[in-house]
């Protein structure tokens, strides 16, 4: 069971969470369940931004690299039918894949730190992106992964920077996205201590 923030992370269904989601493909070289420490999570944050462009992303990369990490954790799901049994979903019945990334950043000046990202991140992303805490999520349909519908999520609870990474070899469910994202967001903000 993973401690610190990964602990904070959406459940994975299993014998002990039947009402959690079922688990996801490996995220980039690592598996599918991580828990980083600083070093890690600032080499790897932005993974959850690979959909971006190659231009967008190194900028996007640069405004990460202003933050300080203390650590994070990644943990993908796979959406697919409700009656799927626990365990990998196999690629061709998976509906979507939603990678969250959490990322914990140094919890002195925390709060102007990530406000500054979420206003450079509005910048570079355009969109649906908003200025606030949950800045919400954008579509990335002309990025250089293969997955043909993909959007990036982003917002922070005190100290902790949220990002979701979800695809679809179709057409992304995006309201069930943005569910997921608000319900990881309220996850980390009802525990009520800083994550």
């Amino acid at each position: 069971m993973p401690d610190g923030v990964g602990a904070k992370l959406l459940p994975v269904m299993n014998d002990y969470e039947p009402d959690g989601y079922p688990p996801g493909p490996d995220i980039g070289s690592l598996g599918n369940d991580n828990v980083l420490d600083a070093r890690a999570t600032a080499e790897h944050a932005k993974d959850a931004a690979r959909g971006l462009k190659e231009g967008k992303l190194e900028r996007f990369s640069k405004a990460l690299g202003k933050l300080k990490f203390t650590g994070g954790a990644q943990r993908s799901y796979s959406d697919a039918d409700a009656d799927a049994p626990p365990g990998p979903v196999p690629a061709e019945d998976r509906l979507f894949v939603v990678e969250m990334h959490l990322a914990q950043v140094e919890e002195v000046g925390a709060e102007r730190a990530l406000s500054q990202f979420r206003s450079d991140a509005v910048d570079i992303l355009g969109g649906g992106l908003r200025k606030g805490p949950s800045s919400g999520c954008v579509p990335l349909p002309d990025g250089d992964e293969p997955a043909p519908d993909a959007s990036l999520c982003i917002g922070n609870t005190r100290d902790v920077l949220v990002m979701a990474y979800a695809y679809d070899r179709v057409s992304l469910d995006t309201k069930e996205i943005d569910r997921m994202f608000a319900e990881q967001l309220g996850r980390l903000a009802a525990s009520g201590e800083s994550a």
